[in-house]
């Protein structure tokens, strides 16, 4: 839904094509192997007709084995975005929002 709604945004809004960009990080735990497939798949064609529409620029993705990006690359992610949304497919507590607002708070100073 994330990618269909920024996907609508950009053709709703087409000043905005050149002033956002929506960096899409695709964790890949690897304990549901049919499941992560089908959704890296449908993940990728979204990604792929988003771009083709509205150019490369618009879109970043990448793809990670693992559950988790490294603190580091969090950190970093976090200081040059302006808005986070996070959609995991199954989970349990996220403190990443919470992260991200610390993160945010701390870079303003």
């Amino acid at each position: 839904l994330k990618l269909l709604a920024f996907e609508r945004l950009l053709i709703d809004y087409p000043v905005w094509h050149n002033r956002v960009i929506m960096v899409e990080k695709l964790l890949v735990p690897g304990t549901r192997m049919k499941d992560e497939a089908r959704s890296i798949e449908e993940v990728r064609y979204l990604v792929k007709r988003i771009k083709e529409k509205f150019g490369a620029n618009v879109m970043q993705l990448e793809e990670i084995n693992g559950s988790t990006l490294p603190i580091d690359r969090r950190l970093a992610l976090w200081n040059v975005t302006d808005v986070l949304m996070i959609t995991p497919i199954r989970e349990g507590l996220n403190l990443i929002p919470m992260e991200y607002i610390y993160a945010r708070k701390a870079s303003s100073k």
